[in-house]
């Protein structure tokens, strides 16, 4: 290659003597110089800079050389070099142009080559990935040193893996493994590697690198990822073979305790206890509070059964799941594995119970959960639910008004946040279910505590501009005084999804607008006394629902009441109840002859019909998603009374 400066100084000196002139001379500092030690000044003042690191006023020295010396055969080292300075700085434009410039003019240089990989790099950078596959993969047979070939597999295997063709990049990548000589480089790629198995390729393409790589690396890693990915789906037969293969084979690899455990598992999974029940609960952090009620309420159920059931014992092992998903995750397989537990209560939180759901349906385990979170029983068939939900309680709240009072335009009043948007939209949906109609609704922020103009707008008192036939026809009439618009009023009733703090609020300004008269409409959010305390004669005959009623005259309920109390010295609220009729519920389940497995366990559950619990009759439909009859409540005579037709 032309690295050197001496080639073009040889040059020069052999064109003078052959041609027997003098050597030309050109000026430099006022000075007359020989041609040949200007070139040689010039570059080596260039390389100089470059190698001392100052590749700013390098590139300026390459740039002069190549406008001074034009013809010199040391211009395509030049240009090379700054094409290779713009690609240090991060100018893949500018280099690529310098590269493709070299290629152009100095079409027989030994740089070309060098320069057509740099160009691989440059759009590699630019992420133009199939420019860049196209230039190194046409590299691959035109060098014959393995590292430059190395280099230009690991490339390659960048491209693929940047465009998510994760097969092609680990192909790629294992060659590069096999010829770098360097050990960083060959760790690193081998890291890369494992992260692509462990994190990118999915099962086909994991069985395809186990035959392709003949049980050499990465075909290891490749088997026992797809015997997690086995286990992750329940499928607990073909991951214990894949793990079989690989401790059998790979008995001293880093894997292999966690192949052995794994395996462990697998075994552990089959042995069930059809007397232990796992929980998880959120019993540390932020939320411990309610996953103590949750709990108090299980442990309330565990002692009434046991009275009524002396010769069943029923056990129930806890884990604390925080508001961690790992930690519910975990919690599950913990159960499972080590506790052998036949099935699962809760998680309590949203993002708790997600985690969990999806766990406990690829390790068919029945999991009935404690939280609000919609959707979480179409997870699988392992899923069930006890708690209240929003779409539970617009469709009951709207099932009522319209079959009942005959109610059949409404209007909606709602906060700018998740508990109001959700309710706000299934009871729109479930109202045009019913045909009816939403004549107004207008939203809030839920800090605010003046709701004047959302009012306004709901009942035509806002843009009055659009009134102003109205008042037109006031100014023009005899009547005496101003014209004060009246409020438009044209539905039956309105609905408000919101808690009693706000409410509390609300009402009373409704009157004030003068929006009387019209059936007021809630959720659970209205069932505290503190509301009546708030609101007074405002919120009288309004109407709400729960999933729960302390003071329902029911005799279990006020049963169940009268025991926590005293029990825990506090009332129960909707999550101890609905922890209460879980557990009860399972227990009731597990006393049937045969529920020794999960399955059995499961199928019970969706044969369940109307179980009696404090929270009412409990069914699942065939998803697992809750059935049953909310309580539907009224404020009467400034108390909150049973409403239920």
């Amino acid at each position: 290659m032309n690295t050197v400066w001496q080639k073009g100084v040889i040059f020069l000196a052999l064109i003078a003597i052959l041609s027997g002139c003098p050597s030309p001379m050109v000026i430099r500092e006022g000075k007359k110089i020989p041609i040949e030690v200007a070139v040689r000044t010039e570059f080596t003042e260039a390389e100089n800079a470059y190698a001392a690191g100052h590749i700013n006023l390098a590139l300026e020295k390459y740039k002069k050389f190549v406008i001074d010396f034009p013809e010199s055969s040391l211009s395509d080292d030049a240009l090379f070099q700054i094409g290779k300075i713009y690609l240090q700085r991060g100018e893949n434009i500018e280099a690529l142009r310098q590269f493709d410039r070299l290629a152009r003019e100095f079409p027989q240089s030994d740089w070309v080559k060098e320069a057509e990989f740099n160009r691989g790099i440059c759009w590699l950078n630019l992420e133009n990935f199939e420019s860049a596959n196209q230039i190194l993969r046409g590299l691959v047979n035109k060098f014959s040193d393995s590292q430059k070939r190395a280099q230009i597999y690991y490339l390659i295997g960048e491209t693929y893996y940047r465009t998510g063709n994760n097969f092609e990049s680990l192909d790629w990548y294992w060659q590069a493994w096999r010829n770098f000589k360097n050990k960083q480089l060959k760790e690193l790629t081998r890291e890369q590697s494992k992260e692509i198995i462990f994190t990118k390729l999915n099962m086909e393409e994991l069985k395809l690198a186990i035959k392709s790589f003949s049980g050499e690396f990465p075909s290891e890693y490749s088997r026992i990822r797809l015997a997690q990915k086995y286990f992750a789906q329940g499928n607990l037969a073909q991951a214990e073979a894949e793990l079989k293969v690989f401790i059998s084979k790979y008995r001293t690899h880093e894997l292999a305790q966690e192949a052995q455990e794994l395996l462990e598992k697998i075994y552990n999974q089959s042995v069930v206890k059809k007397d232990v029940l796992g929980c998880i609960l959120p019993l540390s952090g932020k939320y411990r509070i309610y996953g103590q009620k949750a709990l108090w309420g299980i442990e309330l159920a565990v002692g009434a059964f046991k009275a009524e059931n002396r010769d069943l014992d029923i056990k129930i092992i806890v884990k604390d799941s925080r508001d961690i998903p790992q930690l519910a995750v975990k919690a599950v397989e913990d159960l499972i594995f080590q506790d052998n537990a036949i099935g699962i209560l809760g998680p309590l939180l949203s993002v708790t119970a997600e985690a969990a759901a999806y766990r406990a349906q690829e390790l068919r385990v029945p999991l009935v959960t404690l939280s609000q979170k919609e959707g979480l029983p179409e997870i699988g068939d392992y899923i069930f639910r006890v708690s209240l939900t929003n779409s539970l309680q617009a469709k009951t709240l709207v099932d009522y008004v319209t079959q009942y009072l005959g109610l059949y335009r409404f209007a909606i009043l709602y906060p700018k946040d998740p508990y109001g948007e959700e309710l706000m939209n299934y009871f729109w949906d479930e109202v045009s279910e019913e045909e009816g109609e939403i004549i107004a609704i207008e939203a809030y922020n839920p800090k605010q505590t003046d709701f004047g103009e959302e009012i306004r707008k709901l009942v035509g008192l806002y843009y009055l501009d659009l009134r102003q036939e109205e008042k037109r026809e006031w100014d023009e009439s005899e009547e005496e005084g101003e014209w004060k618009p009246e409020p438009i009023i044209d539905f039956d009733a309105v609905f408000i999804p919101d808690y009693y703090d706000k409410v509390g609020l609300i009402v009373p300004q409704l009157a004030y607008y003068d929006v009387e008269e019209v059936q007021l409409l809630g959720s659970n959010g209205w069932n505290y006394s503190q509301l009546i305390e708030m609101a007074g004669r405002y919120v009288e005959g309004a109407i709400f629902v729960d999933g729960y009623f302390k003071d329902s005259p029911n005799r279990e309920i006020r049963k169940f009441v009268r025991r926590f109390s005293a029990t825990f010295s506090e009332e129960p609220d909707i999550l101890a109840a609905q922890a209460y009729d879980a557990a009860r519920m399972m227990f009731s389940v597990l006393k049937q002859r045969g529920v020794s497995s999960r399955s059995a366990l499961r199928e019970e559950l969706l044969n369940l019909s109307k179980y009696q619990g404090i929270t009412g009759n409990i069914s699942f439909t065939d998803s697992g998603e809750l059935e049953k009859e909310l309580f539907i409540l009224k404020i009467k005579d400034g108390r909150i009374v049973q409403d239920n037709p």
